[in-house]
């Protein structure tokens, strides 16, 4: 069995910060194939209350990630660049964390037009790290370990681990090898949508965007956005309007009908199951939309992320 190593590269943004949200794991596919996944991980693990209200983005071009975290808050933002070079024919590939090359209005949509309270990103304090690493070379499938944030007054750090596939797996989840055993519960029943094509009455979207998790949504520019989950919860608003069948999810809302198409089962091997919707009229996407693909997308284990209730 190929060996995981873990190289960790310690150089530290020393930031004092608030509270931490939508730390999960995200994954980019380059058109060569190659897979870079990324998760956001405490130190100590789960103790996220003294972190920033920290929002992470990751976006592509070519063989680069651009990572991004913005503190809304605190005005300020972080971010880093992921440049993975293939060796040759071999599964080996050179790794490099450069400074960020694009800056939030770049990554992200100022568009007042999508309403709400969209912050000026232009009034926002870049930070980055006071040294950068020297390129490692990796095995398919091994990951390095970054730590990017401290708080000074606690010790809670904020790091990234990131991983680097020649090739998607079919899991949905790219770090089961940092989890502990433990007994199967309802908590680990995920939703997966992959590469899913949109309806809504009679007009289709194709996408290319996938994601995993207990809780799905999908924002809809003009409309709001959606959250799907499999079961009810306690204290939001979801009502059971939705139906899995096999790969689609089917919901019809103010007199329009939505139809999501998966290229694989929305839940297990598939089946037909009730689904719980909720809509969230305020929420209001930052990233750029188009009018050929006015979504976007998230996945989160927990709805309380979706809100800052944690």
């Amino acid at each position: 069995m190929k060996s995981k190593i873990s190289i960790k590269l310690g150089f530290i943004l020393m930031l004092a910060l608030m509270t931490i949200a939508n730390a999960q794991s995200n994954s980019i596919q380059f058109k060569s194939g190659i897979t870079v996944a990324i998760k956001t991980e405490t130190i100590p693990p789960g103790n996220t209350d003294s972190l920033g209200s920290m929002y992470g983005y990751t976006d592509s071009s070519d063989n680069i990630v651009h990572r991004m975290m913005t503190d809304t808050k605190n005005k300020i933002y972080f971010g880093y660049d992921v440049v993975v070079e293939k060796q040759g024919e071999t599964e080996k590939f050179k790794v490099s964390i450069k400074p960020l090359t694009k800056t939030p209005k770049q990554l992200l949509n100022r568009n007042t037009a999508f309403g709400g309270n969209i912050p000026d990103y232009d009034t926002f304090t870049a930070k980055t790290l006071p040294k950068y690493p020297d390129a490692v070379i990796l095995d398919d499938g091994d990951t390095i370990t970054l730590d990017i944030l401290e708080n000074p007054q606690t010790r809670t750090k904020i790091s990234d681990i990131i991983k680097v596939l020649s090739k998607p797996n079919n899991f949905g989840y790219y770090f089961s090898e940092r989890r502990d055993a433990k007994d199967f519960t309802i908590d680990d029943v995920l939703l997966k949508m992959t590469k899913p094509e949109i309806s809504i009455n009679d007009k289709t979207y194709k996408t290319g965007t996938s994601l995993t998790g207990n809780i799905n949504w999908i924002y809809i520019h003009g409309k709001g956005r959606f959250i799907f989950s499999f079961s009810p919860q306690p204290g939001y608003d979801f009502h059971k309007t939705g139906i899995i069948l096999d790969n689609k999810i089917m919901f019809d809302f103010n007199g329009d009908k939505y139809k999501i198409v998966s290229q694989t089962p929305i839940l297990g091997e598939g089946g037909k199951w009730n689904l719980w919707v909720m809509y969230d009229p305020d929420y209001h996407s930052t990233f750029d939309i188009s009018p050929e693909s006015p979504f976007h997308f998230g996945a989160t284990s927990n709805v309380e992320y979706l809100f800052n209730k944690k």
